[in-house]
C-alpha cells in the first residue's frame, strides 16, 4: 500500500515536471503567443468594465477609452469616457430643472459615436432648446445589457439620482434573449417573476484569478480545448464566410441550447456579451421559448414601471428595431427570414414590445415606422456593427422629444 502511494506520488510529480517542460518549450517556440497572453491579461486589468454581483457587469468610473471604427463605417478613433458616477459623458450638473436617466445596452452607451452624436446627448440638447429648461440626460447604457440588468440598476439608483423621467431603451434584436442568457430572473409555477439564486457568472474577459489566468494562457490546455471543441462542435463552424441560411441555422441551434439551460434552471452558461438576433420571437409566436421570453419581458417591464410609480418618476420605453428587420446590410436579413418562416413579419419583435406596453399602460415609442420613413439603410452602421449610427441616434432623439411633448412628459 505504502509502495503504491509512493509510486503514485512519483508518477504525478513526473507528469507535472514533464508538463512544465513541454509548456516552457512551447512558449520558447511560440513566444508571440506568450506575449499575446500577457497583453490579454493587461487588457483585462485595463478594461472599462468590472464584474458586478447583482447585474453581472458594470462600467467603471473615470475611465478613458478609444473605439476604432472599421473602414466600412468611416474609420477613425472615437474617444469616450465615463464620469465619477460611471455614466458615459461629462460630470453631473449641479442644478438641473429636469433629470432623465436612459438605461440600455451598447446602443445607448454609444462608444462607437462621439459624445455629441449620441442618442442621450441629442435628447438633452433638443429638449433643452425647446423647453428652455436645464435638462440633464444621464447615459446609463452598458454594452450587452438587457432589460433585466437595466431594472436592477434602476432599483439601485432611483433614490440616488432622483430622476424625473426614466427611459428604458429596448433593442428589438437581442433583448428578449438576454433575459434567458443572463439567468438573473425566472418565472415560478404561479407565473410570478423571481430572482434566481445562482452564483453570478464571472465574465472571463473581465475577471480571472491568477490560477485561471495561467490555465487560460497555458498552451497545452489551450491546445487540448481546441481539439475537444472541434470534436464536440464539428458540425458548427462560425466564420465570416457563412451564408444567411447558415447563420440562421446556427442561431436556431444556439437558441435551443440557451433555452435548455434556462428551462432546467441551471446557472448562467452563455456569456453576457453573447448576443444574437431573437429568431424564435421573430418567427414563431407559438414556441415555448418565445412565450417564456415574452412573459419575462412583460414581468420585468411591469416591475420597472411599478418601481417608477412608487418613486413618483415618469417611465417610458423606446423600442429600437433591428437592422435585420429593416435593411439588407447585415449578415442575414428579413429577405432570408421571409423565405424560410411563413409567420415572420418585419415588425414582429417591435410590435410584441409595443403590445406589452399597451397591455400594461406603459408609455412607449416604437421607432419601427419612424425608421421606415427615413431610409433605414442610412440609419445603421454596416458589416461588423449592427447598431444605429449617428443619424439613427439623432432621428430617435428627435422622435422621443416630440413624443414626450405630446404626452406631457417634458419639463
Amino acid at each position: 500500500m505504502k509502495k503504491l502511494l509512493t509510486d503514485s506520488i512519483i508518477s504525478l510529480s513526473m507528469t507535472i515536471v514533464l508538463g512544465g517542460c513541454i509548456e516552457i518549450g512551447l512558449r520558447r517556440i511560440y513566444p508571440e503567443i506568450s506575449n499575446a497572453n500577457k497583453m490579454a491579461q493587461e487588457a483585462r486589468k485595463n478594461s472599462a468594465y468590472r464584474t458586478d454581483p447583482n447585474r453581472l457587469v458594470a462600467l467603471k468610473p473615470n475611465v478613458v477609452k478609444t473605439y476604432q471604427r472599421s473602414r466600412a463605417n468611416g474609420g477613425g478613433a472615437i474617444h469616450w469616457r465615463t464620469n465619477s458616477h460611471a455614466f458615459r459623458g461629462d460630470d453631473l450638473k449641479d442644478n438641473s430643472d429636469f433629470r432623465i436617466i436612459v438605461y440600455g445596452d451598447s446602443n445607448v452607451q454609444g462608444r462607437f459615436s462621439e459624445l455629441n452624436k449620441t442618442f442621450t446627448y441629442k435628447l438633452e440638447h433638443y429638449l433643452s432648446n425647446i423647453t428652455q429648461k436645464t435638462v440633464e440626460v444621464l447615459n446609463a447604457g452598458v454594452v450587452g445589457y438587457g432589460p433585466d440588468q437595466s431594472y436592477i440598476r434602476f432599483a439601485e439608483e432611483a433614490d440616488v439620482y432622483k430622476p424625473d423621467l426614466v427611459v428604458f431603451h429596448i433593442f428589438a434584436d437581442n433583448d428578449f434573449g438576454d433575459l434567458i442568457r443572463n439567468r438573473l430572473f425566472e418565472i415560478d409555477p404561479t407565473n410570478k417573476l423571481i430572482v434566481t439564486t445562482h452564483k453570478r457568472f464571472r465574465e472571463p474577459l473581465l475577471y480571472q484569478s491568477e490560477l485561471q489566468e495561467y490555465l487560460a494562457s497555458s498552451l497545452i490546455i489551450r491546445g487540448a480545448r481546441k481539439v475537444f471543441k472541434k470534436i464536440q462542435q464539428a458540425p458548427i463552424e462560425i466564420g465570416m464566410d457563412k451564408t444567411g441560411e447558415e447563420l440562421i441555422n446556427l442561431i436556431s441551434i444556439v437558441e435551443q441550447q440557451e433555452y435548455e439551460v434556462f428551462n432546467k434552471s441551471q446557472p448562467q452558461l452563455f456569456s453576457h456579451f453573447a448576443d444574437h438576433y431573437d429568431l424564435d420571437v421573430a418567427t414563431s409566436s407559438e414556441s415555448e421559448s418565445t412565450n417564456t421570453k415574452i412573459k419575462l419581458m412583460e414581468s420585468i417591464l411591469i416591475k420597472a414601471n411599478e418601481l417608477a410609480a412608487s418613486k413618483d418618476i415618469d417611465f417610458l420605453i423606446i423600442i429600437q428595431p433591428s437592422i435585420v428587420d429593416l435593411t439588407m446590410s447585415s449578415d442575414f436579413s428579413y429577405i432570408d427570414l421571409i423565405a424560410r418562416y411563413p409567420n415572420y413579419k418585419k415588425n414582429n419583435l417591435t410590435s410584441t414590445l409595443e403590445q406589452i406596453s399597451v397591455r400594461n399602460d406603459i408609455f412607449n415609442l416604437n421607432l419601427f415606422n419612424v425608421f421606415l420613413q427615413h431610409q433605414p439603410d442610412d440609419l445603421y452602421f454596416r458589416h461588423d456593427n449592427n447598431h444605429w449610427n449617428d443619424l439613427g441616434q439623432d432621428i430617435a432623439a428627435r422622435a422621443l422629444v416630440e413624443f414626450m411633448l405630446d404626452k406631457d412628459l417634458s419639463p
